[in-house]
């Protein structure tokens, strides 16, 4: 089955392990997911089956939409709930900061700006996980990456559980963000909640929570027999020009061959999808002009690059 399964992450399992969960559920060996999320947080995960791995790639990068949950007043080694309590400001203090405060020290975060990367982190230092690093007490070097935050909205304030929605690029930590807060506050904070809403862009790909399962749903569905939870990854291509591929066609995309297409309004380089006769993906490429020796002159070639069949 190369499809495509969107999961509602649960709280407490790493990426890694809703996979490893899946991969029971469905029988199947070959899985990977889009976007990792930590083990606290939940929500949105792609996860592609059997050959559609190949198609992680394309869906890398998307811009994340997140439901981020704040407490106020300590910080944390990890800047979030999963850590260890490093800072705490006095209670009297805590109180006194408003949601009009909170809400002017996060809409300054607004736009593109430098965020340092935490020490508790997958990115990797000279093969190693930071996180496995910081664990051990040894010291992690500052790294910072560029990212941008738009859409922020406050949903609830108290100094338990201030509740905020922002959208960003890819790479970009909440749980930054939250530690910079609390610091501009000057009364510290960690993040202990994050969801993820949605991954991707409107007018491209849109994986949303609306869409997603949990895997007791999936496991329920699949005893009463139940497919839903499938997705065909075609429908997720949106920008992609999409083509019914013949048998013999399909032979030159086993081949990994291009093959003719007539179509109008083409370019060079356009991203293109080959599809059998239910709709199924069987390839995705991209269209390139054609040559005496493939194609009659002004005609367009579809040449795949990623391989479903």
């Amino acid at each position: 089955m190369n499809a495509l399964v969107l999961v509602d992450k649960p709280s407490g399992l790493s990426s890694n392990q809703v996979l490893s969960r899946l991969k029971r559920l469905l029988g199947m060996r070959k899985m990977g997911f889009v976007g990792t999320l930590d083990p606290l947080a939940t929500g949105v995960l792609p996860v592609l089956t059997g050959k559609a791995t190949r198609l992680i790639p394309l869906f890398e990068g998307q811009d994340k939409t997140y439901r981020v949950t704040v407490k106020l007043g300590q910080r944390t080694n990890t800047m979030d709930s999963e850590g260890e309590v490093i800072e705490e400001a006095p209670a009297e203090a805590v109180a006194a900061v408003t949601e009009a405060a909170f809400t002017k020290a996060l809409l300054a975060h607004q736009g593109e700006t430098e965020q340092t990367v935490p020490a508790f982190s997958a990115v990797k230092i000279q093969g190693t996980p930071a996180y496995k690093l910081a664990r051990k007490g040894e010291e992690v070097p500052t790294r910072t990456r560029t990212v941008a935050m738009w859409g922020m909205e406050m949903e609830a304030f108290s100094p338990e559980a201030t509740t905020f929605v922002v959208s960003c690029t890819a790479g970009t930590y909440m749980r930054a963000l939250v530690e910079a807060i609390g610091l501009e506050l000057g009364v510290g904070a960690h993040m202990t909640a994050l969801r993820r809403l949605q991954s991707g862009k409107p007018n491209g790909t849109l994986f949303s929570l609306q869409s997603c399962y949990t895997l007791e749903r999936i496991e329920s569905m699949m005893e009463e027999g139940l497919t839903d939870f499938w997705v065909n990854p075609a429908t997720q291509l949106p920008l992609h020009e999409a083509f019914e591929a013949s048998e013999e066609a399909i032979r030159h995309i086993q081949q990994g061959q291009a093959f003719e297409v007539n179509a109008q309004g083409l370019t060079s380089g356009q991203p293109a999808m080959a599809l059998d006769t239910s709709g199924n993906l069987l390839a995705v490429g991209e269209i390139t002009p054609g040559n005496a020796d493939t194609a009659a002159p002004g005609q367009w070639l579809f040449q795949p690059r990623k391989v479903l069949v």
